[in-house]
């Protein structure tokens, strides 16, 4: 088992109750991890867990070139397209003043395009604390989505093994 320093915030206790209400679906459904991003900087990453275990991940290209508008609109359809209905749909958690408005409104685009039976918004804290205990993670987009994708599924087999998280 990975030992993992858990962020012990109020606002990881709420993530960390969630996870281990839903445990069971996030373990035997499907999961789709999202780094969210409007294509100016970076792309938004992704990575799709099926019955526990990772499938696929990469990043959606975005034409950087385009409006605001246009790339969000871009974003839209590229995740309407790439993704059917999934369980549960986890994506970074975006709070504080230094967060971009177009950030915040990628988020919603994905949001609003991904058929989710549950929303779970991940904590920078809580995925970085994961990030942390995995060798082969480079500072990229489509890690970035994995990283989100394995804190939720790492804390889900925590509660269903019955193993205390602190």
């Amino acid at each position: 088992m990975i030992d993992v320093v858990w962020p012990k915030t109020k606002k990881a206790g709420a993530f960390k109750r969630k996870v281990e209400a839903a445990a069971s679906v996030i373990l035997n459904g499907s999961v789709l991890a999202i780094d969210p991003a409007s294509g100016s900087y970076s792309m938004p990453g992704y990575a799709l867990f099926t019955g526990g275990k990772m499938t696929e991940y990469g990043v959606i290209q975005i034409d950087s070139s385009g409006s605001t508008s246009a790339r969000l609109a871009e974003l839209a359809e590229c995740m309407r397209r790439a993704f059917s209905v999934v369980d549960v749909l986890a994506i970074e958690e975006l709070r504080g003043g230094k967060i971009s408005p177009v950030l915040h409104w990628s988020v919603g685009a994905i949001i609003a395009s991904v058929p989710a039976r549950m929303l779970i918004e991940v904590p920078i804290c809580y995925w970085k604390a994961w990030s942390k205990t995995q060798a082969d993670y480079l500072k990229q987009d489509d890690m970035d989505a994995r990283m989100i994708g394995e804190a939720v599924l790492a804390l889900a087999k925590a509660r269903a093994n019955q193993t205390v998280v602190q």
